[in-house]
């Protein structure tokens, strides 16, 4: 599991369910299968990456969101942002 922060507020009409800085799970999804190399279609394994929790008041909250596939660090360093889609409900209290 990897660590991160949400870099902009999550928002549900004028209130912020998720505010910008929240400490966020990241799991990896260890090979899956892509058929995509430059046209060849072989085979390769790839990870993949997903938000598993994000933390708001001090309080744990799991969540169900897409997968996104994991990309190598680059020399410009490991801090990278992201998108994920929401694929559960998810009731955050105040």
């Amino acid at each position: 599991m990897l660590d991160g922060k949400v870099a902009a507020p999550v928002r549900v009409g004028m209130a912020t369910a998720i505010p910008a800085g929240s400490q966020a799970a990241i799991t990896v999804v260890p090979g899956f299968y892509s058929e995509e190399n430059s046209g060849n279609k072989r085979r390769q394994v790839e990870n993949a990456v997903k938000l598993s929790a994000v933390i708001v008041g001090g309080v744990k909250y799991n969540v169900v969101t897409s997968s996104i596939k994991l990309i190598p660090p680059t020399a410009a360093g490991l801090d990278a942002e992201v998108g994920f889609v929401l694929i559960e409900p998810l009731d955050i209290q105040e």
